[in-house]
């Protein structure tokens, strides 16, 4: 948020941290992955937790979106981890 021209702090995330990899939003979410492969999906608006899901395998960086789906890169194999939203 812009204010008298300068940006201020809307909200502050205490665990969903974007070292390893870029945030990405979608649909009033934003989902930060961590370098520990646990997803944590945030309401844009508010920063409240909407949900957090450790992922199954070593994640490569940032999750894609494609067709509404949120999509990761492990070492293995690439996965989706379904819908985008609080129900993923």
């Amino acid at each position: 948020m812009i204010q008298n021209g300068k940006p201020v702090v809307v909200w502050r995330a205490d665990k969903a941290i974007c070292k390893y990899a870029s945030p990405v939003a979608v649909n009033g979410e934003a989902y930060f992955l961590s370098k520990a492969n646990v997803l944590h999906c945030l309401n844009i608006e508010s920063g409240e937790v909407a949900y957090r899901q450790r992922l199954d395998g070593d994640c490569g960086p940032t999750p894609i979106v494609a067709n509404g789906k949120l999509n990761f890169f492990l070492q293995e194999r690439p996965v989706s981890c379904g819908r985008c939203g609080p129900q993923v």
